[in-house]
């Protein structure tokens, strides 16, 4: 993709892309809302992101962009300490981490995780 960087013809740039982008966004919006009603209460999310920097300093961007389907630029800004992600986002990993179970390998159908209603 580097190749179309700058270019018009940017294959990212289509239509259908930014489609695609914009409904990808909008149930990640949906996921986050949802998980806001679900936690009510205040949420540190510096506090979160603490105890996930060990989980963030050993995988790529990649592999948070297949744990979380976020992109792999959000996760890339977010380890270089420019951007704070949603809280859904940093208890997910933070959930994962503590059970063992994130790693490079780790997919989107790996970390998810279920409203405290629906826990058994």
């Amino acid at each position: 993709m580097r190749r179309f960087a700058g270019r018009v013809d940017h294959p990212g740039l289509t239509p259908e892309a930014n489609r695609k982008r914009s409904e990808t966004r909008r149930a990640q919006r949906a996921e986050e809302l949802a998980w806001e009603r679900d936690h009510p209460e205040p949420v540190d999310r510096e506090l979160l992101m603490e105890e996930v920097k060990p989980v963030l300093a050993r995988m790529s961007a990649q592999a948070l962009s297949r744990a979380t389907g976020l992109s792999v630029s959000h996760w890339a800004k977010v380890k270089k300490g420019e951007r704070l992600p949603h809280a859904l986002w940093l208890d997910q990993l933070r959930a994962f981490a503590l059970a063992g179970q994130v790693s490079e390998r780790t997919s989107r159908r790996d970390c998810v995780t279920h409203s405290p209603r629906e826990r058994h």
